[in-house]
């Protein structure tokens, strides 16, 4: 019998418990490249003032599994599921986990202009055919940062 593999993205948000600091993010982003990238899971998380908001790319069932043990993650709560679809190709195949964290300084330094808005939104249109999740996550990631 034949596995058809079928390929997902998946978005959602959640929020940081007030004692995670940033080490204890970098120990969590450690875990979780070396997690995708032994189980072909892609995708980015973006951190600002304890708001994650991140989107996971791979095979339905491996990201499903990540996705329900990353609920359970007591470091974190409010996780809210934004979008899920089938996707053909990967937005972000070359990362298994890009990460960011965007503080208030990050922000100063795009000189209160709208660059950082205008480089999330480039980089969601110059991708292959992007899709709902991908285009909420971009979405998000700016309500986030309110730009």
């Amino acid at each position: 019998m034949l596995n058809n593999l079928r390929m997902i993205q998946l978005t959602y948000t959640s929020m940081a418990i007030p004692l995670l600091v940033m080490p204890d993010i970098k120990r969590i982003l450690e875990i979780a490249k070396k997690y995708n990238s032994e189980n072909k899971i892609t995708g980015c998380l973006l951190y600002y003032k304890y708001q994650f908001i991140q989107i996971l790319e791979g095979e339905e069932e491996t990201v499903e599994e990540l996705y329900a043990k990353i609920k359970q993650d007591n470091k974190h709560f409010n996780v809210n599921l934004l979008y899920k679809n089938e996707i053909s190709e990967r937005t972000f195949p070359q990362w298994n986990m890009a990460f960011k964290e965007l503080n208030e300084n990050t922000l100063e330094e795009l000189s209160g202009t709208m660059l950082f808005e205008d480089n999330l939104v480039r980089f969601s249109e110059i991708t292959n055919k992007p899709t709902l999740a991908s285009r909420l996550f971009w979405k998000k990631a700016i309500e986030i940062i309110d730009i």
